[in-house]
């Protein structure tokens, strides 16, 4: 578990309650995101910080840090639309470590659309363009 994702995992659902009330919206039509650390400290959120998972979650270059942790608890994102994007040539986070999330994600029974792509330590245009796509979709919900 790497030092500081507790403070960090707290600071974020701070953030995400304090918004959630001031829009009036709650987990049902809320969307967690980031890239790299950001992606997985939107997993570690989603499974450990959270009262409720979030609709959706979009992980971009992200990994598994947390097995341990996360694997018991993944189950919980069952019915969160999970978008994942990972470059096949990533020099920082390679691309084996992004296939470990998704497949821990996929045998908890978790659906993950996974986006993977001829580049690097970074976020394609196509996974940019599916989010947008998710977030007209929660947008539009009833």
């Amino acid at each position: 578990v790497p030092e500081g994702i507790d403070e960090a995992r707290e600071h974020l659902v701070e953030t995400v309650q304090a918004a959630m009330e001031l829009s009036g919206v709650d987990e049902s039509r809320l969307l967690l995101g980031g890239f790299s650390q950001g992606a997985m400290l939107t997993v570690d959120t989603a499974l450990r910080g959270l009262e409720r998972p979030p609709a959706a979650a979009c992980l971009y270059s992200g990994c598994l840090i947390c097995e341990r942790e996360w694997k018991p608890l993944a189950g919980r994102l069952q019915g969160s639309t999970i978008l994942q994007s990972h470059g096949r040539l990533d020099p920082i986070l390679p691309f084996q470590t992004g296939l470990w999330l998704r497949d821990m994600l996929v045998e908890a029974g978790c659906q993950v659309e996974f986006l993977e792509f001829d580049g690097m330590h970074t976020i394609p245009l196509p996974a940019i363009d599916r989010t947008a796509g998710i977030l007209t979709d929660l947008t539009n919900a009833p």
